[in-house]
């Protein structure tokens, strides 16, 4: 029974909001895996400083290996 002064979501909007929540949760354990893939910022600021010492690029490949191997799905 329906029994709010709101109108009543129909079938095709609630699915739709389940997948929302679905999507949001899965981008979520993404982003915790990428955060313990990361090196810490100490390590991250270190690889910054010597690839501008050394004209090197190993902070990047770093964080582009991270996010390669755990993309945030979209749908």
């Amino acid at each position: 029974e329906w029994n709010l002064d709101i109108a009543q979501p129909t079938d095709a909007q609630l699915a739709s909001y389940d997948s929302a929540g679905d999507l949001e949760e899965t981008q979520n354990a993404v982003r915790a895996t990428r955060k313990a893939a990361y090196a810490s910022l100490g390590d991250q600021l270190d690889m910054q400083y010597k690839d501008a010492l050394n004209g090197t690029t190993t902070w990047k490949d770093h964080i582009a290996s991270v996010k390669s191997a755990n993309p945030i799905p979209t749908e």
